[in-house]
C-alpha cells in the first residue's frame, strides 16, 4: 500500500510548492463550512485554516474510527468523522496497523475504563459531538508508532462515489498541532485506489 500513498502525494505536489489554480481552490478543493458550524464549534478552526491546509498540508494514510451514519449512504450533507493517522509522512506505518489501532479505539465506545490514559478516549468516542484534533494514542492502544486521533470533515464531492465505502483513505493533514485535516480530494488519488474504492461499493 506504500506505493499508493506515495502516488497520492506525488499527484498533489509537495507542501508549499503546489500548483493549485484559483479555479480549483474556489470550487473543487473548497470545503464549504456548513451553516450549523459556528465559531463556538471547535470544528470552525478547520475551515478557518483550510487555505493553509491545502497549501502546506501533508498526505498520509488515515483509517476511519467512526462517522455520521449519513456518510455511508447517498445524500447531500457533508459531515464530521473521526480518524486515526500518523502525521509524520516519513514514518512508514502500514494501513493495516492504523486500522488495528482505530478498531481498538472504537472498542472503547460506551465503556468506562479505569485506566486514565484510556478514559479520555472512551469519553470522546462515546460522545459523538466532541471534536478532537491531534490526540496522541497511548502506546497501550498501539505500541511502536506515533498515531493520533482527530476529527475530520468529509466532503462528499471529494470521494469517488460521494459515499464512505472503504475504511481508509489518504488524508491531508496540517504539519503541526492541532492537526486540522480533511480527506485528500479523490481527484488526486491513484487510479488503483479509486478502482478499489468503487469495486467495494458494488
Amino acid at each position: 500500500m506504500q506505493h499508493l500513498i506515495d502516488q497520492a502525494r506525488a499527484n498533489f505536489g509537495e507542501p508549499g510548492f503546489r500548483k493549485l489554480s484559483w479555479f480549483q481552490r474556489r470550487f473543487y478543493l473548497n470545503v464549504k463550512r456548513p451553516s450549523w458550524c459556528k465559531k463556538s464549534d471547535q470544528l470552525y478552526g478547520l475551515f478557518a485554516n483550510s487555505k493553509q491546509l491545502l497549501t502546506d498540508g501533508v498526505v498520509v494514510w488515515a483509517h476511519l474510527v467512526q462517522a455520521n451514519r449519513q456518510l455511508f449512504e447517498p445524500g447531500e450533507h457533508d459531515c464530521p468523522a473521526s480518524v486515526v493517522f500518523a502525521p509524520n509522512p516519513r514514518q512508514v506505518v502500514e494501513i493495516a496497523d492504523i486500522g488495528q489501532a482505530s478498531k481498538a479505539l472504537y472498542q472503547l465506545k460506551g465503556t468506562e475504563p479505569s485506566d486514565p490514559d484510556l478514559k479520555e478516549f472512551a469519553e470522546n468516542i462515546t460522545d459523538e459531538y466532541v471534536r478532537t484534533f491531534g490526540l496522541k494514542l497511548p502506546d497501550k492502544l498501539f505500541p511502536g508508532a506515533e498515531l493520533y486521533e482527530a476529527t475530520t470533515f468529509v466532503s462528499r464531492k471529494h470521494l469517488p462515489n460521494g459515499v464512505l465505502t472503504l475504511g481508509f483513505f489518504p488524508l491531508l493533514v496540517a504539519q503541526h498541532s492541532p492537526y486540522y485535516n480533511i480527506p485528500q480530494p479523490s481527484r488526486y488519488w491513484p487510479e488503483e485506489l479509486i478502482r478499489l474504492w468503487l469495486e467495494r461499493a458494488r
